[in-house]
């Protein structure tokens, strides 16, 4: 689908591509939840969500080879679980910016020397979902031990003040003084356990990383 020539091209719409939406998707999110309601969040992602599928289907060539091959390249099997899990794992905005430099750019410029010319298009597109992906499942492992933790309280708290906490952590403002210290604690202690998680998620990382070492570098062309 890009010649060789175009592959720093794509590389760098893709990488800008998800750098604005990762920036600017919880801004908008945040702002549509303050003033409107959620729902718009996922309403207003639907147009485009079509127009992809629609784009993809039209545009989509059909005659790509089929390979029966198994995956049996440890070299290979490293870098799609660092992809996967390298989305969860970093803790300030700092980090994040220098672990997606030097992982996905070193990745893409990397790929040739592991995948045939033709399966190029494939591995970008496998590693830009397995990101997202790795995104999704920490989000989504942090969103529910916090959740899980705010629950526990529910021997002092009322069942609205309850349903208020989980929408918002802002609420923990309206609480009485005893109730907010102890509603921060809870927070401290979930917080606490996200980084747990986000560690375990660090380690799984580090071993698909000493998965793509090898004795003989490969070297680039």
């Amino acid at each position: 689908m890009v010649p060789p020539q175009g592959l720093a091209s794509l590389s760098a719409i893709l990488s800008s591509a998800y750098a604005f939406s990762a920036v600017l998707g919880p801004i908008l999110g945040g702002l549509i939840r303050d003033y409107t309601t959620w729902r718009w969040v996922v309403f207003m992602n639907v147009p485009p969500g079509v127009l992809v599928l629609v784009m993809l289907f039209v545009l989509m060539p059909a005659g790509f080879p089929h390979q029966s091959e198994k995956l049996e390249d440890r070299f290979t099997m490293g870098f799609l679980l660092n992809a996967l899990f390298g989305g969860a794992i970093f803790i300030t905005v700092v980090i994040l910016g220098l672990g997606i430099g030097l992982t996905l750019s070193s990745l893409l410029i990397a790929a040739p020397t592991v995948i045939e010319e033709k399966d190029t298009v494939v591995f970008i597109g496998a590693l830009t979902q397995a990101r997202i992906l790795g995104g999704s499942i920490g989000l989504a492992v942090c969103t529910n031990i916090l959740k899980k933790k705010v629950k526990s309280a529910s021997s002092f708290l009322s069942s609205q003040q309850m349903n208020d906490l989980l929408q918002s952590a802002q609420t923990i403002k309206t609480l009485p003084p005893s109730l907010q210290e102890a509603m921060r604690q809870v927070f401290g202690k979930g917080y606490n356990e996200e980084m747990q998680a986000l560690t375990a998620f660090g380690g799984a990382t580090v071993l698909a990383t000493l998965m793509m070492w090898e004795k003989k570098p490969r070297r680039m062309q």
